[in-house]
């Protein structure tokens, strides 16, 4: 995260298989660069205590959606005009990040990987 110029990058390996498809396709990951740009905020709750360590090694697990997650209704900013509210569960600690931003762009740094 560049505060100075409101900026946010995620290096991520990202599910880009299907459950239609048989194994190992299904299991079809690509790495990429998100850049989230206009970010008005962004928050990041530390690791549910009964959680410590969960995490693997070099990565860990997240969901993510625009708005709110479901009935969980942290107490945030309001997402100015022109940005989006957007969450994501980090798995290995049972806890969010929180952001807002306006435009986002996605670009491939690898090729397909299977597990």
């Amino acid at each position: 995260m560049d505060y100075a110029a409101r900026i946010l990058r995620l290096n991520l390996e990202v599910w880009i298989g299907s459950m239609d498809e048989p194994p190992p396709r299904r299991e079809r990951y690509r790495l990429a660069t998100v850049t989230c740009r206009d970010v008005a905020y962004f928050v990041v709750e530390p690791p549910d205590a009964s959680c410590p360590g969960s995490a693997t090694p070099g990565g860990i697990s997240i969901d993510t959606g625009e708005g709110s997650p479901g009935k969980y209704r942290p107490t945030l900013p309001d997402a100015p005009e022109g940005t989006t509210p957007i969450w994501m569960f980090v798995m290995d600690y049972n806890s969010f990040i929180f952001f807002a931003a306006g435009d986002s762009s996605l670009e491939w740094t690898g090729e397909d990987r299977f597990y």
